[in-house]
């Protein structure tokens, strides 16, 4: 826990906030030089560590500022989602409809298109978001509120032992999660976004040479992209089967996507088996 184990709660959370903001400014500031899926995803990965950490510690912060920096964190992923969403299509059905020549198959080409053309307006309007008064209000906002002395408590708790508890309470209400998945897709959800929590947690608990080490940590990251492209094909699956017209076009595709899902179920349990392996190795207290 190197020098945590001396350091103030509330210092140490003053310090986890800043961090994590100046990583949301940075890649928010990278979304005007380059709109690419990768800087999207950082600014949205950034936006929602911020409000894992919120959450997690919701107790030493003020109710009032924190419940506001929530609400600007989730406008501002918002505002990201909807090219996101059309990445995820266009990545998706360019994935499944490739025949064995590497190259989009005639019967799936019409789909591919249009979720291209999808994303392309998406971006545009990102374009448009970005440049707008209200998404520079919203960062401008997020930076004061990272200064505000008020925002977290004053704790004199020993930061080491409070998140020693912390971390240990989120490992048992994972697991009794893990234990009742099932399969229904709304619970998979569910639980990737417990295990997406507990991973950016435990990130910031661990020190940087044990995170670069963790077999806990390697499972959590499995099991989030493994039930993440679940969620992901489900989304485009059911997108392309809301619209009558697609569907004679998007027929291989949907099939291709139906049959996916057992493999992601299948590789979701073995994931879930090594990951108690470890909990067993070394159970929660």
């Amino acid at each position: 826990m190197d020098n945590r184990n001396r350091t103030r709660l509330s210092v140490q959370l003053r310090r986890q906030v800043q961090d994590l903001h100046r990583e949301l400014d940075q890649a928010a500031a990278a979304l005007d030089f380059a709109l690419t899926p990768t800087a999207i995803h950082k600014t949205r990965v950034a936006a929602r560590r911020l409000r894992v950490l919120l959450h997690a510690y919701r107790r030493e912060f003020d109710s009032k500022e924190a419940k506001r920096f929530r609400r600007e964190l989730k406008l501002l992923a918002r505002d990201l989602e909807a090219a996101r969403e059309a990445d995820v299509m266009r990545h998706v059905i360019a994935q499944v409809a490739r025949n064995r020549n590497g190259t989009i198959g005639s019967n799936s080409r019409a789909v591919y298109l249009r979720a291209m053309k999808q994303y392309g307006t998406a971006l545009h309007g990102l374009r448009l978001t970005i440049a707008a008064a209200p998404w520079q209000q919203r960062l401008w906002d997020l930076r004061q509120l990272t200064g505000l002395s008020s925002l977290v408590k004053e704790n004199g708790a020993l930061a080491g032992k409070v998140m020693d508890r912390l971390v240990e309470r989120g490992r048992r209400r994972l697991r009794d999660a893990l234990d009742r998945a099932g399969r229904n897709p709304k619970r998979f959800h569910k639980i990737r976004l417990k295990v997406k929590a507990m991973r950016y947690l435990l990130e910031s608990y661990l020190s940087k040479s044990a995170t670069a080490t963790s077999r806990e940590l390697k499972r959590l990251r499995q099991i989030q992209t493994c039930l993440g492209d679940m969620h992901d094909e489900e989304n485009v699956l059911n997108s392309l089967g809301a619209e009558p017209t697609l569907r004679e076009a998007a027929r291989d595709v949907c099939k291709k996507l139906e049959l996916r899902k057992g493999r992601h179920i299948h590789a979701f349990k073995g994931h879930r088996k090594e990951l108690t392996r470890i909990w067993h190795s070394h159970p929660p207290k």
